[in-house]
């Protein structure tokens, strides 16, 4: 028998399929100090200078996350919305190009405790503002410490953050594990940032892609190299993305070529689930610890 509450939730998830399916691309890193946040605002920039509308989830806290590096002040979390102190709508930011931010950083912690009212609030405030996106992308904590990492599921498209250092490949490679052995990731792209050269890049590309494929049986696809480029901080110190700052840098270049090719990927197979999917894993995957096996063992 389905009780009213259940049923009234259900039909608060069934109005997301009447609207436009956003595509959910999450970010992940084994580390810190991997380029991650830098490499999702630009790419949700050069997403949004094509003409698409883009929400990027912000799951960081503290002044390194999307919002401290781009200069924005904030007064409000999807806490409050969970909490309701606010609306869904009324926590978010908006950021350079048209892009709108959620900072999500005491959410993604306050969605262990939910309340039935609060996942009310937190499905209803997805559905009204979910229609008007293109894209949601996803910049998770770093590592393990990540809650939404179960947002990164076979059927969605993730984007795994590396850098060409020995730890750095060491903790893409624990990264490479977990998701395989606990989320049960067969593709995921590959982005090496920070790369002094566009040889290392791809050579740290090499290294990840045989280990991964040969142990695992996990294929890595090369999404690019993006080199160790002053400007980037440049633009990070007054506020603004680097392709939109410098939008002839190599960088900035090479963020325009990864959203153009971001953008022809396709819905999952279960597109119209899609948002669903998405509300569903939002709130669940924080009840879902993700162990550290994987990481260790690297």
């Amino acid at each position: 028998m389905i009780t009213t509450k259940t049923s009234d939730q259900a039909e608060g998830l069934r109005r997301l399929l009447g609207k436009q399916i956003p595509k959910v691309i999450t970010l992940v890193s084994g580390g810190a100090r991997t380029g991650k946040t830098c490499a999702a605002i630009n790419l949700a920039v050069a997403i949004t200078q094509a003409g698409r509308s883009v929400l990027l989830l912000d799951e960081n806290s503290g002044p390194r996350n999307v919002t401290g590096t781009l200069g924005i002040d904030t007064v409000a979390d999807m806490a409050d919305t969970v909490r309701g102190n606010r609306a869904l709508e009324q926590t978010l930011v908006p950021g350079p190009e048209g892009l709108v931010i959620l900072p999500a950083g005491r959410g993604v912690q306050a969605l262990c405790g939910i309340s039935d009212a609060g996942r009310e609030r937190l499905i209803d405030g997805f559905a009204r503002i979910g229609g008007a996106l293109d894209f949601i992308l996803v910049d998770t904590a770093a590592g393990v410490s990540s809650l939404l990492l179960p947002l990164s599921h076979p059927q969605q498209e993730t984007i795994l953050i590396a850098n060409a250092s020995g730890a750095g490949q060491a903790n893409a490679l624990g990264m490479i594990k977990l998701m395989h052995r606990e989320l049960g990731a067969r593709n995921l792209h590959l982005l090496v940032c920070m790369a002094q050269s566009q040889a290392e890049g791809e050579a740290t590309y090499s290294n990840l892609a045989k280990v991964a494929g040969r142990h695992l049986g996990v294929g890595l696809e090369f999404f690019g190299v993006v080199q160790s480029d002053g400007r980037i901080a440049q633009a990070g110190h007054v506020g603004r993305a680097a392709v939109e700052m410098f939008p002839e840098a190599p960088s900035s270049l090479q963020w325009r070529r990864q959203a153009q090719e971001i953008m022809q990927w396709p819905l999952p197979r279960e597109a119209a689930e899609g948002m669903e999917r998405f509300v569903q894993r939002l709130i669940l995957g924080s009840r879902v610890r993700v162990g550290t096996a994987a990481l260790s063992a690297a």
